[in-house]
């Protein structure tokens, strides 16, 4: 026997993902915490994986001590997923979402639920805006970074993190810092944060097991490039508690964690890489914007919107247009900074061009338009300066 196919099938001649019936523990695939898209939508879509709701929960649970909506939220992120698991549950009683490799297979083959990768980045924020939230009501305050509100559409909505620093257990001045693979550890059961600030790394672990864990904690040596044999010593603090000291050798530290405790650290004297956030963070590095960096033209197929996009010290040279592919099949780009002048064709819609201009701070440049006819329309010749 296999799981039933989901509501929205494969396309004729497309092999699905095929899911031998197999027996499993009721609370992998429950819904509990999750919400519907919508009274309209509840037969075809009863659980959206995309919870936003979560991690609002989760601070309105710790406000109002209220255990109950606490488990809600946490059954609605925790243990649901390995990887992005796709839009909402069409097949109520599968695991197929929760494989690490449900995304990654060829579009036509995705039978189970709808894959909406414009939906990657509020997954992505969501569940940071709950792992934080986890945080700093666990320590209750002690583990805290500020926030801005990210209005995304529909109800995709989350706090962001990261533009600004934050507390962690007395110290002030820590910067967020979450790279892929920071560090590793030996038990699937301990969540993790981690920061910078003050010449220190800082690390705080969380337990979801409501048993006592030991965990080893390797760091990156490729963005902690620390000394081979170096001995390093860190505070340490085991819920919310001074715990005296501890000590990181060779990159590895071994931490205890009480069942569903927290355990934290900061480590002395400890070198970080962090690539391009110190450069965001450098005020050197952040000019003004001017507003002679930025225009919209007219053309006889559409707008052009010419700018100068500046990050962590870099610029780039960004037009895009509202031309469509009926009517133009090429756009031309002449573009003219003091001794360098360059023309790049874009041949498909839509008719965009990025280019990067390191130094330079005014940029001339021609538009013209190859319409689906043969004919040459000229867009106009500009300039941006930043």
């Amino acid at each position: 026997m296999y799981a039933p196919v989901g509501f929205f099938r494969a396309p004729p001649g497309a092999i699905g993902i095929r899911t031998p019936e197999i027996t499993l523990p009721a609370w992998q695939v429950s819904q509990i915490g999750l919400t519907p898209e919508a009274q309209t939508t509840y037969n075809p879509n009863p659980g959206i994986f995309l919870a936003h709701h979560a991690a609002y929960e989760l601070r309105i649970a710790a406000a109002a001590n209220d255990p109950f909506l606490h488990d809600a939220a946490r059954a609605a992120i925790v243990g649901r997923y390995e990887t992005y698991p796709g839009y909402d549950i069409n097949v109520a009683f599968s695991n197929v979402y929760a494989r690490s490799d449900y995304h990654e297979r060829p579009y036509a083959q995705l039978n189970y639920n709808e894959i909406y990768y414009n939906h990657v980045w509020p997954h992505i924020a969501l569940l940071t805006d709950y792992l934080l939230s986890d945080f700093e009501t666990r320590s209750q305050g002690a583990i805290v970074f500020p926030s801005r509100y990210a209005q995304g559409y529909a109800y995709l909505r989350s706090k962001v993190y990261g533009d600004r620093p934050g507390q962690f257990m007395g110290d002030d001045n820590v910067r967020l810092w979450m790279p892929q693979r920071i560090v590793h550890t030996d038990d699937p059961q301990a969540n993790y944060v981690t920061g910078y600030g003050n010449g220190r790394f800082y690390l705080a672990l969380s337990n979801e097991s409501t048993e006592s864990r030991s965990v080893t904690v390797t760091l990156d040596r490729e963005r902690i490039p620390y000394a081979a044999d170096r001995t390093s010593h860190a505070r340490l603090w085991v819920d919310g508690k001074p715990a005296g000291t501890t000590t990181v050798t060779n990159g590895t530290v071994r931490l205890p964690l009480s069942p569903k405790g927290l355990t934290a650290i900061a480590v002395d004297e400890m070198p970080v890489f962090t690539r391009l956030q110190a450069q965001y963070f450098d005020a050197a590095l952040s000019a003004a914007p001017v507003d002679k960096g930025f225009r919209t033209d007219k053309t006889p197929v559409g707008d052009a919107t010419a700018m100068f996009l500046s990050f962590a010290g870099r610029h780039d040279f960004y037009l895009w247009t509202s031309a469509s592919d009926s009517e133009v099949r090429v756009a031309r780009l002449t573009l003219k900074a003091g001794q360098m002048e360059r023309t790049l064709l874009d041949e498909r819609h839509p008719f965009e061009f990025s280019v990067e201009s390191g130094d330079v701070a005014n940029i001339e440049y021609h538009l013209e338009f190859v319409r689906t006819d043969g004919t040459v329309v000229d867009g106009g010749r500009h300039s941006i300066a930043r």
